[in-house]
This record gives C-alpha cells, structure tokens and sequence, in this order.
C-alpha cells in the first residue's frame, strides 16, 4: 500500500513536471512566433519604406531631368526666335541701304544691256553656247543627277531670256573658278556696262554675306522677275523667277509674295525646302523689297539662309553632354510638314 502511494506520487510528480515543461516549450514556441512576426513586419516596413522613397526619388530625379529639357526647350526656342529677328531687322536694313538701291538700278539697267545684238543674231557665239552646254553637262548635272531620278535637259534648265544665258555664258560657263568659288570673279572677259557694275558692288556684297553668313545674296528685278545679280553665281543666276525654270522654287515664291505685298520695310521668309541650283540642297530664303528715294519699287533683296547656323545652336556644335543633354539626350527644330529643320544627334 505503501509502495502504491509512493509510486502514484511519483506519477503524479513526474507528469506535473512534464505539463510545466510542456507549458515551458508552448510558451517559448508562441514568443518565438511572435518574434518572428515582429521581425516579418518590421522587415515588410523597412522594404516597403525603402520601395517608397525609391519609388519617390526616381520620380524626383525624372521630374529634375524633365524640367532640365524644358528649360533647354524654352531656352532654344528663344534663340530661333531671337536668330530669325535678328535676320529680319539685318535684312530690313540692308534693303534700306543707299548702296543696295543704287546697285540695285544699276544692275537691272546693265544687265538688260547684255541683250545688246538684234533679235535674229543670237547673242552667244557658238563656241558660247557650247561652253555653256558642257557647264550643265559636265558640271552642274552629274552631281544633280546623282540626287534624283532621271537625266536633266539643258533646254529646261538653263535661263529663258537672251541677257540671261549671256550672263551666264560670262560668269558661270567661263568662270575659271570651280563650283562653290565662282565668287572669286569680279569682272568677265568681256567690257560691258555690267562688268563695271560688278566690279564696283560685288565685294561690297560679299562682305555682307560672309558678316551673316548668308548661303548667297540675290537682286531680282521688280518688274521683269531676272535675277540680276548673286554673289555665288549658281545655275538660277540670270533665270526668271515668273516665267523661267526656277519659278516654281521657293526663291520664286518668296519673289512674288514679296511682288504683291510690298510695302518700305516687309520681310518675308520662305520655309526650307529642296532647291536645284543647290544640287537640292535644303534652302530658306529671306527677302525684302527695294524702293527708290521717291519710293518706286524697284526690285527684291534676297539671301539664301545657311542650316549651319540653326544646326549650331540647336546641337551646342554637337556638344550635346556639355549643353547638359547627357549620353542620349537630343534637341531639333521641326516645321510644319513634320520635316526635320535641324541634324539629329544620331
């Protein structure tokens, strides 16, 4: 009996202290999940914490980046604006000049002179006309050519008017200088009343067009539409700009809006666009009319802008990391017809 109560005791003893071991390891089992809950939720804190700011510090830094390009853009815009006024008031200006109406009367006066045979003598020899056939064929269309489809005409091209081939005869057909140099001729190997015209005003519009960087300068008659004069000398000198085959250009159009909207001190800009005497090249053309002291319209003072100047400014000299457009950041100028007006970086 004794022994019962001991070994019942026992039993007793043994699963009381079994149960508090139990309840010992249950109670540590639920703090260590709660811990690892704690530590789950801490951790879920500190992951989604760091995803915001993450998230917030990329939209800051592309909302920095954004901002950056619109200041470029406001900043870019402003100087097209500013390049294109500045043109107008230079070419405003210089159509005001006593110099630029002066050569003006006298160019349009010597260059109908030109035709000075009668109507059944041609006015080119037929060597002349000759060398003037090999300047398109050898010169002018091989590169043409090799821009377009087709082969070009001398009969299409070349000047309509008897004073205008002439012209050309002299300053392009034997113009010793190459393409891109026929402004190093100052006087042609003939004496006419043009030659002397040309050797008193053609350095003066040399210097202009080099001060802005003009492509080439022009002085079209008002009432015939013949271009008169130009600096370079390219295959529209001594065209017509109503009737001849650069009529339809956009020199041709700038002439006659300027024709029939004149009034002292209009400029007028005609959009890029291919141009011929250019090889096709893209070219825009600023222009304003030419009045006399008594206020006669007399003719159009026009310039052939150059794309180096927008180019250069639109691309930073094609420093665009240093203008702060980084590795793959770009600017340029789109027009209307949702044609590139400017060089894309890449």
């Amino acid at each position: 009996m004794v022994n019962l109560k001991k070994t019942l005791s026992g039993f007793v003893a043994r699963k009381t202290s079994d149960a508090g071991e139990l309840a010992e390891k249950r109670g540590m089992s639920l703090l260590s999940k709660l811990l690892l809950m704690l530590l789950a939720a801490a951790m879920t804190a500190v992951v989604t914490i760091s995803f915001l700011g993450y998230r917030h510090g990329e939209q800051q830094i592309t909302e920095t980046a954004f901002q950056q390009l619109r200041s470029l853009r406001v900043s870019k815009s402003q100087q097209v604006e500013w390049y294109f006024k500045n043109l107008r008031n230079v070419v405003r200006i210089l159509g005001q000049t006593p110099a630029i109406t002066k050569s003006m009367q006298l160019f349009s006066t010597s260059f109908a002179s030109l035709d000075n045979k009668p109507r059944d003598v041609d006015v080119l020899s037929d060597e002349q006309k000759e060398n003037l056939g090999n300047y398109y064929n050898k010169e002018y269309f091989p590169k043409l050519d090799q821009l377009q489809d087709g082969k070009s005409n001398v009969e299409i091209f070349w000047p309509r008017s008897r004073a205008g081939r002439r012209a050309q005869s002299l300053y392009l057909a034997e113009n010793p200088n190459k393409t891109g140099e026929k402004d190093r001729l100052y006087s042609s190997s003939a004496t006419t009343s043009y030659d002397m015209v040309h050797r008193r005003f053609h350095q003066f519009y040399r210097n202009a067009l080099k001060a802005q960087n003009f492509y080439d300068m022009f002085l079209i008659d008002g009432e015939s539409g013949d271009i008169v004069y130009s600096v370079f000398k390219e295959t529209d000198f001594g065209t017509n700009l109503l009737r001849g085959p650069y009529a339809h250009s956009s020199l041709g159009q700038l002439f006659r809006n300027i024709r029939s909207n004149h009034s002292p001190g209009y400029v007028y800009v005609e959009d890029f666009k291919q141009y011929p005497p250019s090889y096709n090249a893209p070219a825009a053309f600023i222009g304003t009319p030419i009045y006399t002291k008594g206020g006669l319209f007399i003719g159009v003072l026009a310039a052939q802008m150059s794309i180096d100047d927008l180019n250069g400014f639109m691309t930073n000299k094609k420093q665009w990391t240093e203008s702060g457009l980084g590795k793959t950041g770009e600017m340029y100028l789109i027009g209307d017809d949702k044609l590139m007006r400017s060089d894309s970086r890449f």
